[in-house]
């Protein structure tokens, strides 16, 4: 088991560093996840932008959005992003802005290391729109090479003596079997290899924000296969798509990560989140249990939920639809979990902290226990603390703002 915990710059950071360390950088190396898909921006930015149609809007996936210029700044102009990962750029798209004399009429694609020295890959001339118009053009010049900063230079639109815009733009990579989008928000899945190096173990994250409300999330899954022309939420098995409220700023992290689950830890502000996706420990044989898969994140769905949301709650408390696991039929199931659901057993320990596992049940059944991950008493303790067992070290976690006598957990860091 691999562990790790710093603090990252942004939302979309933090994905990169999850990104890092249960591909690159945990040991054994044995345990380290392969990742199927890492693609989409880190960052987008521009030249300028007017209120209500900010650089954002022009990836947003919404045909009818667009980015626009601040007024009589129409040219030399420019919308780009920052990547995720290098990319050799050899065919992009784009739609026009919804008045066509604001479209690009000359324009530049431009690649960058840094976001500071730009090397033009190829240049547009006399291009004319009509009323948001797609396009899509492919690159005859020899490659400038893979570019993590990429950008459209509007040189002239075609006449709009105030503004320049674009609705969308994507930049697009040419795989085996299909097509894949860059100009998409962040996104991650991965195949972890399980304990025996020998399973196959899929979970995905992707990122997805409102900047103007203020909200920048992780969608979460598990899946039970991998098919590289399907879109996230279309993988094969897909739990439901999960929520997970980060922010857009500096935030503490712990990872804790084998081969067969990735837990994450978050502080928001004050508030703690967390999320287990990967297998649990059943109660059964591998042949009884071949696939004992479980996702676990901060809301039931992926709305548009704020980190500061009253709502939030710890999922491993069970019982609640942002706490599901893949039974042996395929199906995705809501289990209770103990200790929380006995009210008995969480009296005062009198000053000691012992950790009990927490067993996924329902009346019919009981199905197995977290990996690593254990209910602790709240009494006299503190969250960020640490707990001591079998010469291990937990970490105690608070449920996001609550501080009851039933609302930690203790999350094995070795």
């Amino acid at each position: 088991m691999a562990y790790e915990s710093g603090t990252a710059g942004d939302y979309v950071d933090l994905l990169m560093r999850l990104y890092q360390f249960v591909t690159q950088t945990m040991t054994p190396v044995e345990q380290r996840w392969r990742a199927l898909r890492w693609i989409g921006y880190k960052r987008i930015f521009c030249s300028s932008e007017l209120g209500g149609y900010e650089a954002f809007r022009g990836f947003d996936a919404d045909s009818a959005s667009e980015w626009l210029t601040a007024q009589s700044q129409a040219a030399p102009s420019h919308l780009g992003l920052e990547l995720v990962r290098p990319l050799e750029v050899r065919a992009f798209t784009l739609r026009g802005a919804g008045k066509a004399s604001r479209s690009p009429k000359s324009f530049t694609l431009e690649g960058s290391d840094d976001g500071e020295v730009w090397t033009a890959q190829e240049t547009w001339n006399d291009q004319s729109w009509s009323n948001a118009q797609f396009r899509e053009y492919s690159v005859s010049t020899p490659s400038i090479g893979a570019k993590t900063h990429w950008r459209i230079l509007i040189h002239a639109n075609n006449g709009d003596w105030g503004y320049s815009g674009l609705r969308d733009f994507d930049l697009l990579e040419t795989l085996e079997t299909s097509r894949i989008s860059h100009g998409v928000p962040a996104q991650l899945i991965l195949q972890g290899p399980g304990l025996s190096g020998n399973d196959a173990v899929f979970v995905g994250i992707e990122t997805y924000a409102s900047p103007t409300t203020d909200i920048f999330n992780w969608r979460l899954a598990g899946f039970s296969g991998f098919v590289e022309a399907n879109g996230f939420s279309k993988q094969p098995g897909a739990s439901p798509m999960m929520g997970f409220p980060v922010w857009n700023a500096a935030m503490p992290y712990w990872f804790v990560a084998n081969g067969q689950r990735i837990v994450c830890v978050v502080k928001v502000d004050t508030s703690y989140m967390t999320f287990y996706l990967g297998k649990f420990l059943p109660y059964a044989t591998p042949g009884q249990f071949p696939y004992p898969l479980l996702a676990a994140g901060m809301t039931p769905t992926d709305a548009l939920t704020r980190y500061s949301d009253g709502s939030l709650v710890l999922p491993y408390k069970g019982n609640r639809a942002n706490f599901k696991f893949r039974f042996i039929d395929g199906e995705w199931l809501q289990p209770e979990s103990w200790p929380w659901n006995n009210s008995v057993i969480t009296r005062d320990t009198e000053g000691h902290y012992p950790l009990m596992p927490i067993v996924l049940n329902d009346p019919a059944n009981t199905y197995g226990e977290l990996d690593g991950v254990y209910f602790v008493p709240g009494f006299a303790n503190a969250v960020e603390s640490t707990v001591v067992a079998d010469g291990l070290e937990h970490l105690v976690v608070q449920d996001v703002f609550r501080t009851g006598v039933r609302d930690y957990f203790a999350l094995r860091l070795a």
